[in-house]
């Protein structure tokens, strides 16, 4: 998980580029790329964000 964030973070957050690099699904693709956007917005959030599963 800390490997996609980083990913999201250094190349932006493209959930179509997280999915073609580490073989992600589509929705948690977007998951981490919003973390990653989320993290952008706000510095002073932690780069290890806890994304919670959808069920």
């Amino acid at each position: 998980m800390d490997r996609q964030l980083e990913e999201a973070l250094v190349h932006g957050p493209d959930p179509l580029h997280l999915a073609e690099v580490f073989g992600l699904g589509e929705r948690t693709a977007i998951r981490y790329a919003n973390s990653a956007a989320d993290s952008w917005s706000d510095p002073s959030r932690a780069v290890l964000t806890v994304v919670p599963r959808r069920r």
